[in-house]
């Protein structure tokens, strides 16, 4: 349907602009929450209308621009367009609502855990399933003493000089996330196995009983009464090395050449969905006091991880292979902002518009299917005396 035309005499000395916020990368964002389906996912776990706009802001501010619960509430309320983009408008909400629902988050982990593997292995399951699963720690700001968490340990960023905590994490081939589990950081890792076979189990059924995975871990958690656990299971397995010298010397004999390079560049994503939340999804570090404040900070990392490895597998299959950090560099440059102007009768007017996309942002939504925003809105505001 053609828009009805509105022909206003303009001064053109009195043209400003107002009100400039990011768009590009929320655009993408709101697509990847979209496609993944979490607006559903969250609303059966429960939760509101604005509870599910505050989980989104709150996730989408993690990928976007990571920082602390205020620094979310910064964003969203004095720099970012995501609010357009939203059915509930947090533009006026409190840094409260922020705190809170990490919490709310949380506390419907193992739910949200399980509808969004079951998402993505829907609209992704190709080839045999091929579990990797590792623990990695991160260091804690502060002695951390009302913390549960906080444990001294080997740090693997050699910060043994604070507090540190353990995440477990289970990924799949693609790289999403199957599951994932907080320990103290003097976790010991071999004795996790055993616990996190059993969630799999638990919550899971319906896919581990079409098909057990094939399990791929360190040499620090194959001990051999784990080897001998993954037999009596029934589970496959390979054992690796971290340095790739000896990652062939580890590998099972059965496998041919090509199927032990996909093998390797498997395992890597399990390296590269730690190293991302810990440098582009502030993993790290964590300032929080509190148990749960901090077991709600990592899970929202986690979450973040599921939209952005959707980003990069959709940009994977149209052939771009740029990752998520030069993607979002890409896309800052496309915002949105009011123009205020006056016409010939001196009545003030604010047009609300998004900025042209240039050819750069156009190939990075067209492969990733991100409608574009048409909310051009002109609003008469007063007469200027």
């Amino acid at each position: 349907r053609q828009e009805q035309q509105e022909i206003v005499g303009v001064d053109t000395q009195s043209i400003v602009t107002t009100r400039t916020r990011s768009l590009g990368g929320e655009m993408v964002a709101h697509r990847a929450w979209k496609a993944l389906g979490l607006d559903r996912i969250l609303k059966e776990a429960g939760m509101s209308a604005r509870e599910c706009a505050l989980a989104e802001a709150t996730v989408a501010c993690r990928l976007l621009e990571p920082g602390s619960e205020l620094g979310t509430w910064e964003w969203l309320t004095r720099r970012t367009a995501l609010n357009e983009l939203l059915d509930v408008n947090l533009e006026k909400s409190g840094k409260d609502g922020l705190y809170a629902i990490g919490d709310v988050l949380y506390s419907h982990k193992a739910y949200i855990e399980r509808a969004l593997y079951e998402e993505e292995h829907r609209q992704y399951a190709r080839g045999p399933m091929v579990y990797l699963y590792d623990l990695t720690n991160t260091f804690l700001e502060g002695e951390k003493k009302r913390n549960g968490l906080a444990a001294r340990g080997r740090s693997k960023e050699k910060r043994s000089d604070c507090p540190l905590i353990a995440l477990a994490l289970v990924v799949d081939q693609r790289g999403f996330p199957v599951y994932s589990q907080i320990y103290p950081g003097n976790q010991s890792e071999p004795i996790t196995l055993q616990a996190v076979l059993t969630r799999l189990e638990e919550s899971l059924p319906p896919l581990l009983k079409e098909e057990k995975p094939m399990l791929v871990m360190d040499t620090g958690i194959a001990t051999e009464e784990n080897l001998r656990l993954m037999e009596e299971k029934g589970y496959a397995y390979t054992v690796i090395e971290r340095r790739e010298q000896r990652f062939l010397e580890a590998l099972r004999t059965d496998l041919s050449a090509q199927e032990i390079w996909k093998l390797y560049m498997t395992i890597q994503r399990v390296e590269s969905a730690f190293r991302c939340l810990k440098s582009e999804l502030g993993l790290r570090p964590i300032y929080h006091q509190k148990t749960e404040r901090t077991q709600a900070h990592l899970f929202i990392s986690i979450l973040a991880y599921h939209l952005l490895n959707w980003i990069e597998q959709q940009l994977k299959e149209a052939g771009d292979h740029r990752r998520w950090s030069t993607i979002r560099k890409t896309l800052s440059s496309h915002q949105q902002c009011t123009v205020v102007f006056r016409d010939e009768g001196d009545k003030v007017y604010h047009l609300r518009v998004s900025g042209k996309p240039e050819s750069l942002h156009e190939d990075i939504y067209k492969k990733l299917g991100v409608p574009m925003l048409k909310n051009r809105q002109l609003t008469y505001v007063a007469r200027r005396l």
